[in-house]
């Protein structure tokens, strides 16, 4: 992935996380590619994860950034 998308990706987590906003993720969770629709709750640079609320279930998920595909604001 090229670094303007990265840092594209990260400003946009960013501005949801801060402003509340929803996003919709797209992931690889190791097999397959994933679609989640949740609210960032925290953005661990160290470890290079990010925390995410699933909407539909209010499931706690924890996804590698360098998993993330794509971000969309909902």
């Amino acid at each position: 992935m090229d670094e303007q998308l990265l840092e594209e990706m990260s400003f946009t987590l960013h501005r949801a996380m801060s402003d509340g906003f929803s996003v919709e993720v797209q992931y690889h969770n190791g097999s397959d590619f994933s679609y989640l629709s949740a609210k960032v709750t925290a953005m661990d640079v160290k470890s290079n994860k990010i925390g995410l609320l699933d909407q539909k279930n209010k499931e706690k998920i924890i996804v590698k950034f360098d998993d993330i595909c794509n971000v969309t604001v909902l």
